[in-house]
C-alpha cells in the first residue's frame, strides 16, 4: 500500500498522514532510514483507516454548502434585534463603523459584551439615511423593511 492509497482510504491528505506518522499516531506505519514510509497492512491499521474515514465523513456532513447556509438564514424567524455585523451588512458598511457609532444609532441596547439594535421605525429611518448618504450599491435596505410591525425588544424591555 502506498501513502496515496492510504490517504484515499482514510479520506485524509498525504501531508496529514506524514505528520501523524512522525508523531507515531498511525499503527503499522513507520519511516525508513531514507525517509520513505513503510506501511504494514495490519488489522490495527485497517481499524485506524476505518475510524478516520468515519470521522471525516461525519465532518463533511456537518459542513453546509453556501446555498444551504442561505436557505437556513432565509428560514429563520424574524429577529427583534440586529447584531452590529448584521446592521453593517444591511447598510453596506463595516462592522467597525457600526461599533464606533453605536451610541449614536437609535435603538441601541447593551447585551452581554456587545451591542444589539432594536428594530424600531427610528432605526429604519437611520438605515435609510445611511443608504442615502453613502449611496452604496451594497446597501440592502429592502432586507430591513418588513410589512409586519417589529415586536418589542426582549433584551432592553423596550
Amino acid at each position: 500500500m502506498t501513502v496515496r492509497e492510504l490517504s484515499e482510504q482514510a479520506g485524509l491528505s498525504r501531508q496529514w498522514i506524514n505528520k501523524n506518522v512522525d508523531l507515531g499516531n498511525v499503527p503499522g506505519v513507520s519511516r525508513k532510514e531514507n525517509g520513505r514510509l513503510e506501511i504494514e497492512e495490519t488489522e490495527a491499521l485497517q481499524r485506524w483507516i476505518s475510524s478516520k474515514r468515519q470521522a471525516q465523513q461525519a465532518r463533511q456532513k456537518r459542513r453546509l454548502s453556501v446555498q444551504e447556509r442561505i436557505d437556513k438564514l432565509s428560514k429563520t424567524e424574524e429577529k427583534e434585534y440586529l447584531r452590529p455585523s448584521e446592521l453593517a451588512q444591511i447598510i453596506g458598511n463595516s462592522t467597525g463603523f457600526i461599533r464606533e457609532n453605536a451610541l449614536k444609532i437609535p435603538g441601541v441596547c447593551l447585551y452581554q459584551n456587545g451591542y444589539r439594535f432594536k428594530k424600531t421605525p427610528a432605526l429604519q429611518k437611520w438605515v435609510q439615511k445611511q443608504c442615502d448618504l453613502f449611496d452604496s450599491e451594497k446597501c440592502r435596505y429592502e432586507f430591513f423593511t418588513e410589512a409586519t410591525p417589529w415586536p418589542a425588544c426582549r433584551i432592553c424591555n423596550g
